[in-house]
C-alpha cells in the first residue's frame, strides 16, 4: 500500500475543493507517471482508501518492534517526523472465506436468503417395491442493508501541514475500528 500516494491524493483533492481550482495532476503509480483530472483523482483516492481498509494487517510482512519505558526517557520532540510503534491488534479474517458475498444492484437495499431441503434419502428398495419420495421444505429470510459510518478526523492542519505520519495513524485507527465492527457484527 502506497500511503504517500493516498496522502498526496487526499491533500490535492482537499486543496482543489477549497480553492475551487480543479486541474490535472501527475502521479507516479506502478513506476509510471499518470496524468489524472479531478474526477479521476477522487475515484483513485476512494479506491486507495478502500484497498487500505480491506488489506489485512497480519500476514507474512515483517514488522519491527520497539519499546521504551516512559516519557522521561524520550527527548523533547519538536517535529512530527518521528516514528513510534504502538500496539496493533492482529485480526483473523479467515472467517470471511466461509461466507459468500452478495453483489447488490445500485438501488437494491435487501436480498433474500432461501434454504431448501429436498428430502432426498437413499433407501434399500426390495424387489418389486416402490421408491419413496421425500418432502421438499425450506425457509426464506430477507436480509436488509445496514449502514455504518465514521468521521476520520483528518484536519486542515494535517493536510496543509503535510503531516503524513498523522494521516497514516488516522487511517490505521480507522481500519482497526472497521475490523472491530466486522468482528462484533459477525
Amino acid at each position: 500500500m502506497n500511503m504517500k500516494l493516498m496522502f498526496d491524493l487526499a491533500t490535492n483533492v482537499a486543496e482543489m475543493r477549497r480553492e475551487k481550482n480543479y486541474h490535472d495532476c501527475t502521479y507516479r503509480i506502478g513506476g509510471k507517471n499518470h496524468k489524472l483530472n479531478f474526477a479521476m483523482q477522487q475515484r483513485l483516492l476512494t479506491k486507495q482508501v478502500q484497498a487500505f481498509m480491506h488489506s489485512p494487517v497480519s500476514g507474512t510482512e515483517k514488522r519491527s518492534i520497539q519499546a521504551f519505558a516512559g516519557s522521561s526517557d524520550l527527548p523533547k520532540l519538536t517535529t512530527d517526523a518521528f516514528t513510534v510503534n504502538q500496539f496493533t491488534k492482529d485480526w483473523d479474517l479467515g472467517w470471511q472465506r466461509a461466507f459468500r458475498g452478495m453483489q447488490l444492484g445500485e438501488n437494491q437495499l435487501s436480498w433474500e436468503i432461501a434454504t431448501v431441503e429436498t428430502g432426498i434419502t437413499f433407501k434399500l428398495i426390495p424387489e418389486g417395491k416402490k421408491v419413496e419420495y421425500g418432502d421438499i421444505a425450506g425457509e426464506k429470510v430477507t436480509a436488509e442493508i445496514q449502514k455504518y459510518g465514521a468521521g476520520l478526523g483528518v484536519t486542515w492542519e494535517i493536510i496543509r501541514g503535510r503531516k503524513l505520519s498523522r494521516f497514516v495513524q488516522i487511517m490505521e485507527d480507522a481500519r482497526a475500528a472497521l475490523y472491530d465492527i466486522w468482528a462484533n457484527v459477525h
